[in-house]
């Protein structure tokens, strides 16, 4: 598993919009009660902590030191019953039943191994309880390939609303590998951050796969966390699995 937050944060907090609308989104589909939700790689608690102020206790799993000392600072600003536990997600193992797993922010494509992937799926799918709801946001291949127009490095500006803020994105991929590697530089107001992502490249299908392996029941699949129709050249998917 990597660890993205040393330097990340900053330019984290900018590229990634509050998580109000992922929260909204995940507790339409929490099947109630008083079952909790998790969220592995729960990062800064962006999704978290709106989450957890609607559909009660959220336990939050995080590695990163510096990640993790955002949540828990946002945590001791809410009311809200956020539960943290500082683990890596891919070897974390639930100790209780949940009505909602949400991985978030494309922190699936972190886990370089097919091997690894299936495994944390089936994962999440043994501590749902029965009703109980996977939602993956994650990079849609497709969407990616369609970025680089042909291409095996490409380089994309992406301009902001406000002023003097800009993100410049140097991606690279590699097809064999099924590896997408993208270095951000984020400009904003005079100062400049850096970062670096290296996901591997997960399909809407392997998804699927992954899930229906694990006893999972694919449900709905969107563009964003809107509920935007996915046609299949989007740079993200939701996909959403119950357990039966």
């Amino acid at each position: 598993m990597i660890d993205q937050g040393q330097g990340f944060i900053p330019v984290y907090e900018r590229i990634y919009p509050p998580g109000d609308a992922a929260a909204r989104f995940c507790a339409a589909r929490h099947p109630g009660g008083t079952l909790p939700s998790l969220e592995p790689g729960a990062g800064t608690g962006r999704v978290t902590l709106p989450l957890a102020e609607l559909v009660g206790e959220v336990v939050a799993v995080e590695l990163s030191p510096e990640m993790l000392e955002r949540l828990r600072s946002g945590a001791r600003q809410t009311s809200a019953p956020v539960s943290i536990v500082e683990a890596d997600m891919t070897t974390y193992e639930p100790d209780r039943e949940f009505g909602l797993v949400l991985c978030a922010c494309a922190t699936f494509g972190l886990v370089h191994s097919r091997v690894s992937q299936e495994r944390l799926v089936a994962t999440w799918a043994r501590a749902l309880a029965p009703g109980g709801t996977l939602v993956i946001e994650n990079h849609n291949p497709a969407g990616i390939e369609a970025l680089h127009e042909g291409q095996t490095r490409k380089t994309v500006v992406v301009p902001y609303a406000e002023p003097h803020r800009t993100l410049l994105t140097h991606g690279t991929l590699d097809h064999e590998r099924e590896m997408w590697t993208a270095s951000n530089i984020f400009f904003d107001q005079g100062t400049t951050w850096t970062s670096t992502d290296a996901v591997l490249l997960t399909s809407p299908a392997r998804m699927d796969e992954y899930a229906t392996g694990a006893g999972l029941e694919p449900i709905e699949r969107y563009a964003d966390f809107e509920g935007t129709p996915f046609k299949g050249d989007e740079l993200m998917f939701v996909s959403v699995y119950r357990r039966p």
